[in-house]
């Protein structure tokens, strides 16, 4: 719903196809690279030590607080299964939007001293790490591999998700970086042309984990 959109629908111009959009993608890294941006997230860039602290709270699955109508908020769960719990770590937490209407928001407030809350959804182990997954390896950062195949194993499902990841470190499109010799600290990355696949990549790792079961 944007006026480029409509104009393209009109018949304005024509868009252009992959391969050029790829084209001019590439052409703005390496410009915004070489005026000193770092590429810290896929479509994001920021010079050193200014990269957007409330958009890394999101791609890192952090608690955030809904502030006005329509706002979304997400809140870390206190879990039984304790602070080290790898599916904790990866960031198991509830989320939830406020009412649209102003008006409605605006009443709830004024009444209650909190807003309306509609979309509640709880805390859920299997789409908070598919979630981690597609948002994690959004990031220069990538993911602490040890800590999502630790998370996976508790969802019976680490086999299947380590075997897609080295099919994709084999193809060039995963790699690992930061590891020590024990393997340690190994960081899971999209290589640059991971990245121009990501949705792709995501969404087969993503695959591998199951969906909770339906209660009877």
């Amino acid at each position: 719903n944007t006026a480029l959109t409509a104009r393209l629908r009109r018949g304005e111009f024509s868009a252009a196809d992959d391969a050029t959009e790829r084209a001019m993608f590439d052409h703005v890294v390496d410009q915004l690279a070489c005026a000193g941006f770092e590429r810290y997230e896929v479509s994001n860039f920021a010079r050193p030590g200014f990269a957007c602290e409330h958009n890394l709270t999101y791609w890192r699955q952090g608690g955030w607080l809904a502030a006005g109508p329509a706002a979304a908020g997400h809140v870390l769960v206190a879990d039984p299964r304790g602070a080290d719990d790898p599916l904790v770590r990866l960031g198991l937490g509830a989320r939830w939007r406020n009412v649209p209407r102003l008006s409605t928001w605006a009443e709830a407030v004024r009444r209650d001293g909190l807003s309306a809350v509609v979309d509640v959804e709880s805390a859920e182990p299997a789409r908070a790490l598919r979630e981690r997954i597609m948002l994690g390896l959004r990031l220069a950062e990538g993911l602490d591999e040890a800590l999502l195949l630790q998370a996976a194993d508790a969802l019976d499902c680490a086999e299947a998700l380590a075997d897609a990841i080295e099919r994709f470190v084999e193809q060039g499109l995963l790699e690992r970086r930061g590891a020590s010799a024990s393997g340690k600290g190994r960081r899971l990355c999209a290589t640059s042309e991971g990245l121009a696949q990501l949705d792709g990549v995501a969404a087969a790792l993503m695959a591998t984990i199951p969906s909770p079961a339906t209660p009877a």
